[in-house]
């Protein structure tokens, strides 16, 4: 993952300078992560890196220092379209389920568990996308699926 800095010009910042191609100073690394980033969010000093099998939560208070906090398997998701920001933290939808990140309390769950089967989700069936929203004046999470092409019925 590669990160770049918000207007920093000078050269004795402690950050370091970057410019159309980021040095190798500016990449944060994950051992043993396997899989392509399909989302990103962030979340206080937290990046949730998300993979199509997994979520990596980064602190990131210190850039220079990046460290991974936590790793959930299963938790991954497909797309940007999967993750939305609510006024706990994140949310997102997945084959298996909707989870969220609560911020305050540093920790993601799972908000489907024990409530609907996995076999009656149906999330991110073939030819499907399954897309979530958050809406804060009900606070409620809004999730749909659509079809990548037309179909009968």
């Amino acid at each position: 993952m590669l990160y770049s800095g918000a207007g920093e010009t000078d050269a004795g910042s402690a950050y370091p300078m970057w410019g159309t191609f980021p040095i190798d100073s500016n990449r944060i690394e994950i051992p043993g992560a396997a899989g392509e980033i399909t989302a990103l969010k962030w979340i206080s000093s937290k990046v949730l890196q998300f993979r199509k099998n997994s979520l990596y939560i980064i602190n990131v208070e210190d850039v220079l220092a990046p460290s991974v906090v936590n790793v959930y398997q299963g938790m991954g998701i497909h797309g940007q379209w999967a993750v939305t920001e609510t006024a706990y933290g994140c949310a997102w939808v997945n084959d298996t389920g909707v989870y969220a990140y609560n911020a305050d309390e540093g920790k993601a769950r799972s908000l489907t568990l024990g409530r609907i089967d996995v076999e009656d989700f149906q999330a991110n069936s073939p030819h499907a996308y399954t897309k979530i929203g958050y809406d804060d004046r009900a606070k409620m999470l809004i999730i749909t699926n659509s079809t990548k092409y037309d179909t009968d019925g």
